[in-house]
């Protein structure tokens, strides 16, 4: 806890996050650059979050207050995460991106407010995600395929630019 910037290095090392991080007072900004970064836990900033790795594995939901988050390098979900640029509704938002692609059979919740929502991997190429949820967001960008499994797997209830070749697939897990 407490309103600094929190820079990792982890080199060709695991960065791990099991504890809560910014629960209490926010950090300032979260960024994290490690061969393996495993995150399952509460994240909240009010700047910036970065993860860039050549895996990111994502189990605790990531807050910040009207900032970016970026994570660059292949993510797997799990737990459910909600992703959320607008500190839970109280700032305006900001742009989340995935630079790589994004998998994980678990529902994803994404709210970025009055910034877009950014795909540039495959979305559930090897692992499905069962939902994803748009709960606020000035647009959806998907440049590659997307993926999703579950029931009412997919909402799309902000814009959808398509920037590449896409094909969007769902797959409704109800018998």
């Amino acid at each position: 806890d407490g309103g600094q910037t929190l820079t990792i290095a982890g080199g060709a090392g695991t960065t791990t996050f099991t504890g809560t991080i910014g629960g209490t007072t926010p950090l300032s900004t979260l960024s994290v650059v490690a061969f393996d970064i495993d995150v399952n836990a509460v994240v909240k900033t009010n700047g910036a979050i970065n993860y860039t790795g050549s895996i990111i594995n994502i189990g605790g939901n990531m807050t910040t207050a009207s900032w970016t988050i970026g994570l660059s390098g292949p993510v797997m979900l799990s737990n459910a995460p909600t992703i959320d640029t607008t500190n839970t509704g109280l700032s305006s938002g900001a742009t989340i991106t995935f630079s790589n692609a994004l998998d994980g059979a678990t529902d994803l919740t994404l709210r970025s407010g009055t910034g877009a929502v950014v795909f540039n991997g495959i979305v559930g190429g090897s692992t499905p995600l069962t939902n994803v949820i748009f709960t606020t967001g000035a647009q959806a960008q998907i440049k590659n395929n997307f993926t999703v499994s579950g029931v009412n797997p997919l909402n799309l209830s902000i814009p959808v630019l398509i920037t590449g070749t896409s094909t969007i697939a769902l797959f409704d897990a109800i018998d």
